[in-house]
């Protein structure tokens, strides 16, 4: 079924992101989500291919740069905090990532399909910038894939 969404998704020229959750990464934020904002971002697709170093100049040619440091909650880049960066933290500090992340998602010039699977192994953060995610973004299609919780 995923296969043939992203097959008829990009037959009619929207962009698909895909990402997926990790058994061996339940407790790392936003894991599932990795995948799509280095492809988003226009990064290598594995972590490590690149210098970190190229990687964060071309984030910072990319994104507001008071609120780039957000990405380093998702992608470990270790972009330096911001005064406005900085002086958030716990919910109001996830909300802020979060809201960026989803600006990031609706400033793409074509329609998205972002698939994620495996969210079974989820982090909270990564179901959380998920269901917001869905409520905000008008043009993109979220797609979830989970395994049935055991008894269902």
């Amino acid at each position: 079924f995923v296969e043939y969404v992203i097959e008829l998704a990009a037959e009619r020229g929207f962009r698909t992101l895909t990402g997926s959750a990790e058994v061996t990464e339940q407790q790392t934020p936003y894991r599932a989500w990795r995948p799509v904002f280095r492809r988003l971002l226009g990064l290598a697709p594995a972590p490590g291919t690149v210098p970190i170093e190229t990687e964060r100049e071309t984030v910072l040619g990319k994104v507001d740069p008071d609120r780039a440091p957000y990405l380093n909650d998702v992608l470990g880049l270790g972009i330096p905090e911001t005064e406005l960066s900085a002086a958030l933290a716990g919910p109001f500090r996830a909300g802020a990532v979060r809201a960026f992340l989803i600006s990031l998602l609706a400033a793409e010039d074509r329609p998205l399909v972002v698939v994620l699977e495996d969210l079974h192994w989820a982090d909270a953060s990564t179901l959380q910038l998920f269901r917001e995610a869905a409520g905000a973004l008008v043009r993109a299609l979220l797609v979830g894939t989970s395994r049935p919780a055991r008894g269902a």
